[in-house]
C-alpha cells in the first residue's frame, strides 16, 4: 500500500514538472526577459498574443507625419515592400528546430504576424509579432531565441518607400510567415 502511494505521488510530481516546463511563456499582460531581450505580452483580440521588445518605442499601429498629425487610416504607403516572402519564411525556418518545424508543418491557417515599423529610408527599426495564442511553438519560445529571430528579421525586411512617404516619420506594414509554408 506505501509503495502504491509513493509511485502515485512520483506520478503526480512528474505530470506537475511536465506541465510546469509546457506552459505558455507570453501571457498578455506580462513581460518574458532573456538575457539579450525582453518582451512585452498584451492581446488586442482574444486568440492573438502581441509581443514586442521593451525597448521598442513606436508600439501603435498608427502613422504620424513629420508635423505630428495622424496619418489617416485609408491613406496607404505608396512604397513597395522589397522584402520576398521565401526569404521571411526561410529566417524563420532557420530559428525552429526540426521537430519545432515538424509541429508547425500542419498547421493551415496558423502564422506569425511580423509588424514592421521603418525609417524615411525602409529600413526596419522596430519589430512586433503577433502569434495564436495557442500556438504549439511560438508561444514556448525562448525570449533569446526570439531575440535572434528578431535581428535575423530586420536583416531581410526592407520597404522601398514613394516619395509620396517621405513625410511620414515612421513608416508601417506588416507581413504574414503562413506555417503552410514551411519546408
Amino acid at each position: 500500500m506505501k509503495a502504491m502511494k509513493t509511485k502515485m505521488l512520483i506520478f503526480v510530481f512528474l505530470l506537475g514538472i511536465t506541465d510546469l516546463f509546457a506552459q505558455t511563456l507570453y501571457v498578455p499582460g506580462t513581460i518574458v526577459k532573456g538575457k539579450n531581450a525582453s518582451y512585452y505580452c498584451s492581446t488586442k483580440y482574444e486568440i492573438l498574443i502581441k509581443v514586442n521588445n521593451v525597448n521598442n518605442v513606436d508600439t501603435t499601429t498608427t502613422m504620424y507625419y513629420d508635423d505630428g498629425t495622424v496619418v489617416p487610416h485609408y491613406v496607404g504607403l505608396g512604397g513597395t515592400i522589397e522584402t520576398k516572402i521565401e526569404d521571411l519564411v526561410r529566417v524563420f525556418q532557420e530559428a525552429l528546430t526540426q521537430e519545432e518545424r515538424e509541429m508547425l508543418k500542419g498547421k493551415i491557417g496558423y502564422l506569425l504576424i511580423v509588424n514592421v515599423v521603418t525609417d524615411k529610408q525602409g529600413n526596419t527599426l522596430e519589430i512586433t509579432f503577433r502569434l495564436r495564442n495557442y500556438d504549439p511553438v511560438m508561444t514556448k519560445f525562448d525570449p533569446d531565441r526570439l531575440y535572434q529571430l528578431e535581428q535575423n528579421l530586420k536583416k531581410v525586411l526592407k520597404l522601398n518607400p514613394s516619395k509620396a512617404d517621405s513625410s511620414i516619420k515612421n513608416m508601417k506594414y506588416f507581413l504574414p510567415i503562413s506555417y503552410k509554408d514551411l519546408k
